[in-house]
């Protein structure tokens, strides 16, 4: 027997320390793992097919649960326990589909998935896309000789369903904010027998719409929020377009961006893919006047903001305000104050009437007013308010510096340590260049 030495280097022993790390962190988490389940099994008897159907679910949810909620590389499920609980509750019987033929409450999921949007949900968060093209699959094969024969696609789409069903529930009830400062509501976690109870409701034969409208908030504001969404539904588009970024040192991809924008939304056309600055100019002043703004044929942020404001953003913002009335508690307190940011104004209510109503100033874009709750002990008419040290820098000074008038302008005095008003003109404002990043 011959023995041969092998020898290391100190200066590569970090370097095999580090392999034999990595190597066992591999095994560890393999061992961690289930199987992987199996993608195909054909069952050439349907009489055969709930059975064998019965036996993947099982291997299906466990797998997801040991990768964090993953079923397959393009899969992951939202409600990986939640979809185990149920399953066991069931015995791991399929609940969507019968002897390769879906149930009518199946029909009614997938069309209430569809029409996510009228609850102001997105369709592609309860795997709409991958059921639409299982459905699909399954309905092109008429005469079952191919994907309607195999159990473990028919599994995948059974689960699918039901972690779509109680994703729904759960986003319908709670939201889908993170429940942070500003949650008042004190049920932020749903037990499994809570999500059990819906699922039955909703699994046996009751209208899905009524089952689902009762798990959302009662507020009147939620709800006018609604049926305002259904009439923008009816007339949104929703096509992707070119979002600009802004503020930017990019001028050029700032102007191609704006160009692209411009043309998607038919104020430009092909003759016009690449207009001078006087032509782009004029397009600019055709568009703000267009939509109200004024009209300069500037790349201004107003405009730019509008440029980006699409039916897709709206639909965006309606959904968040929506679930912000989810993380309100069911029952208003007896009197509270409502700042709506978005509509500049504030309303102290009492039961259930307005006591005072009154306009409000709120931040801009780049400082914008926080969204909070708090509890007010005292309420100050008339108070004194003295501008914030970051706003005479960043704003006022300049402003100053630029135009004696600026104070003026927007409303503002200007007054020494002894309460007196200074007229700008007479200040030296050279004493200030400190304050300024140029000259």
């Amino acid at each position: 027997m011959y023995t041969i030495p092998i020898y290391f280097s100190i200066a590569r022993k970090p370097l095999l320390c580090f392999t034999c790390l990595v190597v066992l962190t591999v095994f560890v988490v393999s061992c961690g793992r289930n199987k992987k389940p199996v993608t195909t099994e054909i069952v050439n008897e349907p009489e055969k097919m709930d059975e064998t159907v019965e036996k993947i679910i099982p291997k299906l949810t466990a797998y997801a649960l040991s990768d964090s909620g993953r079923m397959d590389d393009s899969i992951l499920l939202s409600q990986a326990g939640v979809v185990s609980f149920l399953y066991d509750e069931y015995s791991n019987n399929p609940l969507w589909s019968k002897k390769q033929q879906w149930l009518t409450q199946t029909d009614s999921l997938f069309a209430f998935i569809s029409n996510a949007k009228l609850f102001g949900l997105f369709p592609q968060d309860y795997h709409f896309t991958h059921l639409e093209t299982l459905r699909t699959r399954f309905a092109n094969d008429s005469l079952e000789k191919g994907d309607r024969k195999d159990a473990a696609l028919w599994a995948r789409a059974d689960i699918l369903f039901t972690d779509a069903l109680a994703r729904l529930i759960k986003d319908i009830k709670l939201g889908r904010l993170s429940r942070d400062s500003i949650t008042l509501r004190k049920d932020s976690i749903l037990t499994n027998e809570f999500y059990s109870e819906k699922f039955r409701a909703a699994h046996s034969g009751n209208p899905l719409r009524i089952v689902m409208t009762a798990l959302e908030p009662g507020h009147k504001g939620y709800h006018e929020l609604k049926a305002g969404l259904i009439l923008f539904l009816d007339s949104a588009d929703f096509t992707a377009y070119t979002n600009i970024t802004y503020p930017t040192k990019d001028s050029l991809n700032l102007r191609s961006a704006v160009v692209r924008r411009l043309f998607e939304s038919g104020y430009l056309d092909s003759s016009l893919l690449y207009p001078d600055s006087l032509q782009l100019a004029m397009v600019l002043k055709k568009y703000q006047k267009g939509k109200g703004l004024t009209i300069d044929g500037k790349l201004g942020a107003q405009t730019i903001r509008e440029l980006n404001n699409s039916d897709r953003e709206k639909f965006i913002s309606i959904a968040i305000t929506m679930d912000r009335f989810k993380l309100l508690p069911e029952k208003m307190p007896e009197k509270y104050i409502w700042v709506n940011i978005p509509a500049y104004n504030l309303v102290l209510v009492t039961g259930d009437s307005v006591k005072i109503a009154s306009r409000v100033v709120v931040g801009k874009p780049k400082t914008r007013t926080p969204v909070l709750n708090s509890a007010v002990s005292e309420m100050i008419t008339y108070p004194q308010w003295t501008i914030p040290t970051s706003i005479i820098v960043k704003e006022i000074l300049p402003g100053l510096r630029a135009d004696p008038g600026y104070l003026a302008k927007k409303g503002y005095g200007l007054f020494n340590n002894e309460g007196e008003e200074i007229d700008p003109y007479t200040v030296d404002w050279s004493k200030y260049k400190k304050v300024f990043p140029t000259g």
